[in-house]
């Protein structure tokens, strides 16, 4: 093993074959989560309970209509909602300074409504699961993940973005590949709960993105691990500043590392909503990351995924989730100003 890699591993602080990598959770958590887990039958989330019980009603619908529900609702958030337009509006004008005035508005309502069909599309896997659709779903380069140079002890990275209907693909990848995927826990307990014990069907891990050893472990295990790769986690030792449509965006490397502590393939997955016929592509390519022993081989990995991604939502610029403050961090470590567009 070259110093590179070792000196990646300490990073990642991989575990050993022997350690099950559950060591780590401990009771206390356990009743720390359990207790969590009952306040969300307070009555303060009884309104919330009861609107999930209206989306529930609404996933009997015909897709269609369950689209136009989407994105009238969609409209409606972001009329009440105008600071979550402005990031949309912002990112637009920074990824797609080329646009017009006209074209930039057009861009900004098509993701809005875009956004409103993935809420419909994620409501109807949470509650009705994936099977009523899974054959509306093709997927490509499924091979890329089934391990046919025949090395089952090595795992493999999956590096995933923030495209239209997510859950809705990645539940119809796992009935034809098993993998985990990592996570953070949303803010809002109830959402929180429906969202994990949905996922919990599909995925055979659930893995917090911050529990490395156990990533690590996974990986060394032989397992498939999604992973985003479009999340601005700040200036941090786990992330490099490259470019995503032209601006220097923070862009994690943890993958990157962790793939090469374990040797595990990096794969990268994208996905489209076809409107029209409701169906769903999803696309798995591999990704060749950069030698080992070039000292910025992590961020040239990091260049090579975001061009991926950006070459991917400029086939659909509106079924990117625009919504996410995705340039807010700078290099000089100020913060993007976000409150206008």
């Amino acid at each position: 093993m070259t110093a590179e890699i070792r000196s990646h591993a300490s990073q990642v602080d991989v575990p050993s074959r022997a350690d099950d990598g559950h060591s780590d959770r401990t009771s206390q958590e356990s009743r720390i989560e359990n207790a969590s887990r009952r306040k969300v039958f307070a009555p303060r989330y009884w309104a919330l309970w009861f609107l999930l019980g209206i989306c529930w009603l609404a996933t009997w619908l015909p897709m269609r209509t369950q689209h136009w529900l989407g994105r009238a609702v969609a409209r409606v958030i972001f009329k009440i909602a105008p600071r979550r337009k402005r990031v949309i509006e912002k990112n637009i004008d920074l990824a797609f300074p080329e646009l017009s005035d006209a074209e930039c508005k057009a861009l900004v309502q098509d993701t809005i409504a875009s956004f409103g069909m993935t809420i419909t599309d994620t409501l109807f896997v949470w509650m009705r699961g994936i099977e009523p659709l899974i054959d509306r779903v093709k997927i490509s380069g499924l091979d890329h993940l089934t391990r046919k140079d025949g090395d089952e002890s090595r795992g493999t990275v999956i590096l995933g973005a923030h495209f239209a209907s997510l859950d809705l693909v990645a539940a119809a990848l796992s009935r034809k590949c098993a993998f985990g995927a990592t996570y953070r826990r949303a803010h809002n307990p109830v959402i929180d709960l429906v969202c994990q014990r949905s996922r919990q069907r599909y995925y055979d891990q659930m893995l917090e993105a911050n529990r490395l050893r156990l990533l690590a472990h996974s990986l060394r295990n032989g397992r498939i691990v999604w992973f985003a790769a479009d999340q601005d986690m700040g200036n941090r030792k786990s992330t490099c500043f490259v470019p995503f449509f032209g601006v220097d965006t923070s862009t994690v490397v943890t993958p990157f590392r962790l793939a090469r502590a374990t040797g595990a393939r990096v794969v990268f997955m994208s996905h489209r909503r076809n409107t029209e016929d409701l169906t769903w592509e999803l696309t798995l390519t591999p990704v060749q990351l950069a030698s080992e022993s070039d000292p910025q081989c992590s961020s040239k990995d990091a260049r090579n995924v975001n061009k991926l991604i950006e070459d991917a939502v400029r086939r659909e610029p509106s079924q990117y989730f625009w919504v996410h403050r995705r340039f807010k961090s700078m290099a000089n470590g100020s913060r993007r100003d976000y409150k206008t567009a």
